[in-house]
């Protein structure tokens, strides 16, 4: 998803951040891929526009966003309550995933939050865990679409198999100043 988020931002306003996009993901992809985007609609403040992840089997991932001029706005949030008992950063083991299940996650470090886990047959479904990318992704807006859809579906964490679980469709709505938290966040490590 990043991947798209990136084509789009090269034809939209530099003046416009992201505030939401929504993927839906067709068929796996398989390399090599072509990335293409368009501007769908562009307006005063609001630029929509589209992307598409495709290979010789066809397109693979599809995604529409957001990006709108940056305009702090005095509008609650709401967030669910973090589940409890979560272990520090440095407290926490490094959970090890195979290359050959999820390719990516030799990209990044993930370390278990929380005694749930993917597979783990656990009663909850919830996951909470630490990830940090080993790769550097200078924009902020990026490196968010990649953390955001880093943990596997929290539904695994009630399995006991190890199958396939991808993401079908998902959304990303970022309020003003997300890609600043996040990078504040990253230098406080």
């Amino acid at each position: 998803v990043a991947a798209l988020v990136r084509q789009m931002q090269k034809w939209v306003p530099r003046d416009r951040n992201l505030v939401s996009v929504t993927a839906r993901f067709i068929r796996p992809l398989v390399w090599p891929i072509v990335v293409d985007a368009d501007v769908v609609r562009n307006g005063m403040t609001l630029t929509i526009a589209s992307a598409t992840a495709s290979s010789e089997a066809g397109t693979s991932v599809e995604a529409t966003a957001v990006f709108g001029v940056a305009v702090a706005r005095d509008s609650p949030v709401f967030a669910p309550a973090l589940p409890t008992r979560i272990v520090s950063r440095r407290e926490a083991a490094v959970v090890d995933i195979p290359a050959e299940f999820i390719p990516i996650s030799q990209r990044m470090e993930i370390r278990e939050a929380t005694n749930e886990l993917p597979y783990s047959g656990s009663t909850d479904p919830v996951l909470c865990g630490w990830i940090r990318l080993r790769d550097e992704v200078p924009v902020n807006t990026e490196r968010i679409t990649i953390l955001i859809d880093s943990l596997a579906p929290s539904y695994t964490a009630v399995l006991t198999e190890l199958r396939a679980v991808p993401t079908v469709e998902m959304t990303i709505q970022l309020s003003a100043g997300a890609a600043d938290a996040s990078a504040q966040a990253g230098d406080q490590e």
